[in-house]
């Protein structure tokens, strides 16, 4: 294979490498929690059967919910932390691009101008200098639907609106069940939100969407030539 361009080359490695380190971590979510799991049940089962009192011993077994549950739940907050972690790691390569982009040109806006990141803002900024951002594409409309899942896992306890196209982004990748009744439930509020369930499988895609969606951010600004100042 010709390298037409080495310094998208180089980025697009350096970006392959960490979102594959990304989806190792997600791939071998479910071996480390049943590991882990496993060890733990059988530290309780030990101090159980130190415990001479039977009463004492029942009173003790009953504290805990059953293993199956107890799963699911690390395994849900491992899942969505490690979710929150891939959208944090796709805005510091986009500020890292923002960086690049800075840097070609010489211009003196820094990235303080961005302020809090927002996709809408980063866009801004490379419009600001001149870069066309690929915002017309799948990955650019599936990104700010992710950062919304990612801000009601972070502030919201992992609950979305039933209404809108975040929960229907949600439903159709399989992280959230249909409605089936209107009463309230461990799935879904009294407020009209429901519960997200994340997936390994979503976990990947996610990590897949934004990793494409950076490499055509970083192939739009290393290939644009620098501007003509003084020629």
């Amino acid at each position: 294979m010709t390298i037409q361009n080495t310094e998208y080359a180089w980025h697009r490695a350096l970006i392959g490498y960490e979102f594959a380190l990304y989806k190792r971590l997600i791939g071998s979510i479910d071996q480390h929690i049943q590991a882990d799991w496993d060890e733990f049940f059988a530290d309780l089962k030990e101090k159980s059967d130190q415990i001479e009192d039977e009463d004492a011993r029942e009173e003790f077994s009953l504290l805990h919910v059953t293993e199956h549950q107890d799963f699911e739940y690390l395994r849900q907050l491992s899942m969505r932390s490690l979710f929150v972690a891939s959208v944090s790691l796709f805005e510091y390569q986009f500020l890292r691009v923002c960086l690049i982009a800075q840097r070609r040109l010489g211009n003196p806006i820094g990235l303080s101008d961005l302020g809090d990141f927002r996709m809408s803002r980063a866009k801004r900024y490379l419009t600001r200098l001149g870069f066309d951002v690929p915002d017309q594409g799948v990955e650019w409309n599936d990104a700010i639907r992710l950062y919304r899942i990612r801000n009601a896992i972070a502030h919201n306890g992992g609950f979305v609106k039933l209404a809108g196209d975040t929960v229907d982004f949600a439903i159709h990748h399989g992280v959230v069940n249909q409605p089936a009744a209107n009463l309230p439930s461990g799935r879904q509020s009294a407020s009209g939100e429901v519960r997200l369930e994340l997936t390994r499988e979503f976990c990947e895609e996610t990590l897949d969407t934004l990793e494409r969606l950076l490499f055509q951010l970083v192939q739009a600004v290393v290939n644009k030539s620098r501007p003509n100042t003084n020629q």
